[in-house]
């Protein structure tokens, strides 16, 4: 009997299987039941779940760590901006004092700018147009050239009246006495803090009011009611200070870090530089206006050279007196109110008191042990606590405050008690204090000095009646002179 394909393949199956030896080794077959299956599918969803829980956990710290990165990036860009402002704004003031004293010695050419401004225009000098006149003393191009200069000096005269009459508007006289007013509050506030640091880190913390703010953060928050611009960081900062400084209890390393970014917070709240721009922007007059006045009454003084050269006697003299209104208008431009130097005088102030502010802090970050001094800096007559070129600057290299840093030295020498630390630092920043109160009174009184010029506007009787008169009286003249010259040639 012929076997059939289903016993080929039987056989065919069998001979590829190896076969069963007794006593060898082979693996168990495990038999998993439905309820093992589902333990097991259990265990792979629980562990899916915490997977997922801890991928959640990372992304969340993935977030704060960036916007903690770019909280400080923000911070970082803050800082660059305010010192390249900073070393442009005294940039500009080494500039200013480099060219007064250069032009007191008749140098004043030869310090170079760096502030913006525009190329003195080849041709305008009065030198090549009495040069264009010798060449044409009657006409150019077809019109008579004293007519060309009179409309030339009338809207020259015209435009810089109007600049240099224009004064700031209340707004901006209130925004700056604002800022101001503002900036020496927090530098009070930052004294305060100064103090309060060294009473935490002498163990006597000051205590906080009811609620629960120490002088420093009350007295600055209350400045900083009115200012809108103040960055939310700063704020941060600031709140941060009342639990550090008024307990003993966190580390040395925590209250100092915290007073030195609260302590910055206060100082950029309302930055110096935006005081400068709030001043600069109401003081009176404008060096363009200036130029035109001085260039109109030159223009007018051309046209009299020119008259009196054609024999225009009478039109000359009607200019000759627009050339005294022109004199009028350029001795009311405010540039002779020294408007400049108040505001110079203003900057200078309140840049003094900022330097015993730096001074403080730098003296404090020594005593906490932020900073440290090099080995000559320590000893000897010209050491940091002997000698400073703040204090020189300052004027005060041989008063109290001066005194005060020097017993301070000589107490973090012998390794002192935390109450003598105390009485020794409180000494020198009560000094301190002292001379930056002198310094503030005279901030406010350059204040009220840049405001009253600011605001003190020229008599519009005497302004513009003058201007009128400066325009019309020549082509008066030239009018009275065409006439009389018409009435010799009909005779």
């Amino acid at each position: 009997m012929n076997p059939t394909p289903d016993d080929r393949r039987r056989d065919a199956t069998d001979e590829d299987q190896p076969m069963l030896l007794l006593g060898e080794d082979r693996p168990d077959v495990e038999d998993t039941t439905l309820e093992e299956l589902r333990e097991q599918e259990a265990e792979l969803e629980r562990r899916r779940q915490e997977f997922a829980e801890q991928a959640e956990r990372d992304r969340e710290r993935a977030q704060e760590q960036l916007a903690d990165d770019r909280q400080a990036a923000e911070k970082a860009l803050a800082a660059r901006q305010r010192a390249i402002d900073e070393a442009e704004r005294r940039l500009v003031r080494t500039e200013r004092r480099l060219r007064k004293q250069a032009q007191r010695v008749g140098q004043g050419d030869s310090v170079p700018r760096v502030s913006t401004y525009l190329p003195e225009q080849p041709g305008r000098g009065r030198s090549s147009l009495l040069r264009g006149s010798e060449r044409s003393p009657g006409k150019l191009d077809g019109m008579p050239l004293p007519v060309l200069l009179l409309v030339a000096a009338a809207v020259v005269l015209g435009i810089g009246t109007v600049q240099t009459s224009a004064r700031a508007d209340q707004g901006q006289v209130a925004t700056f006495e604002q800022l101001d007013a503002v900036r020496v509050e927090l530098r009070e506030a930052t004294g305060l803090l100064d103090t309060e640091m060294v009473l935490q880190a002498t163990g006597d913390p000051e205590q906080v009011d009811a609620e629960g703010d120490l002088p420093s953060v009350a007295l600055a928050r209350q400045a900083l009611q009115g200012v809108d611009s103040v960055p939310s960081y700063y704020a941060e900062d600031i709140g941060q200070l009342s639990a550090t400084l008024s307990s003993t209890e966190g580390s040395e390393v925590r209250a100092a870090t915290t007073w030195r970014d609260g302590r910055d917070a206060i100082g950029y709240s309302v930055a110096g530089y935006d005081v400068d721009e709030s001043r600069e922007a109401i003081l009176p007059g404008s060096t363009w206006g200036s130029v035109l006045l001085v260039g109109g009454a030159a223009l007018l003084l051309l046209t009299l050279v020119l008259l009196l050269r054609q024999g225009s006697r009478l039109a000359a003299a009607c200019t000759g007196l627009a050339l005294v209104g022109a004199i009028v208008l350029v001795a009311q431009d405010p540039v002779h109110d020294d408007a400049g130097e108040l505001g110079e005088a203003h900057e200078e102030a309140a840049d003094r008191a900022d330097d015993v502010l730096d001074l403080v802090g730098d003296d404090i970050e020594v005593v906490l042990g932020l900073d440290s001094l090099e080995p000559y800096e320590q000893e000897g007559e010209y050491s940091y606590w002997a000698r400073h070129y703040r204090l020189e600057g300052l004027g005060q290299e041989d008063g109290e405050w001066s005194r005060a840093r020097a017993d301070l030295g000589r107490t973090l020498s012998l390794d002192p008690a935390p109450e003598e630390l105390r009485t020794a630092s409180l000494a020198v920043l009560t000094e301190a204090d002292a001379v930056r109160q002198g310094i503030e009174t005279e901030v406010v009184e350059a204040r009220r000095s840049v405001v009253e010029v600011s605001t003190r506007a020229p008599s519009p009787a005497l302004v513009w009646p003058t201007l009128v008169l400066v325009v019309l009286l020549p082509w008066a003249g030239l009018g009275l002179e065409s006439w009389r010259r018409r009435r010799r040639e009909a005779r």
